[in-house]
């Protein structure tokens, strides 16, 4: 009885985190889906610039920083997603032992 009141216990206080994990893993998608196409042009801006600039004669470490930032800017979108998702599957890794 008191394993079954243990067990109800913890799926009682696991059922609402995993839903809010759920909730803010659908926002987290959207929101990096729809801010996709602002990094992108950004990043490409970022891109075209040091690519601009390395013709142009300008310090390398100025052209360098500049195509690790679009780089950086780039991939945000795919990083934010990766971590939604590897924070989502750790949510689930934890309720799988809790039950």
């Amino acid at each position: 009885m008191i394993c079954f009141m243990l067990k109800l216990t913890t799926r009682l206080v696991t059922a609402p985190m995993m839903l809010m994990a759920g909730i803010i893993y659908i926002i987290g998608h959207v929101a990096a889906s729809l801010s996709s196409l602002v990094t992108n042009l950004v990043g490409t801006v970022f891109l075209i610039g040091s690519f601009c600039s390395w013709r142009m004669g300008v310090n390398t470490d100025t052209v360098a920083l500049m195509v690790v930032t679009g780089v950086v800017v780039l991939l945000l979108p795919m990083i934010v997603k990766g971590l939604l998702y590897a924070g989502l599957k750790l949510i689930g890794l934890l309720a799988g032992l809790v039950h």
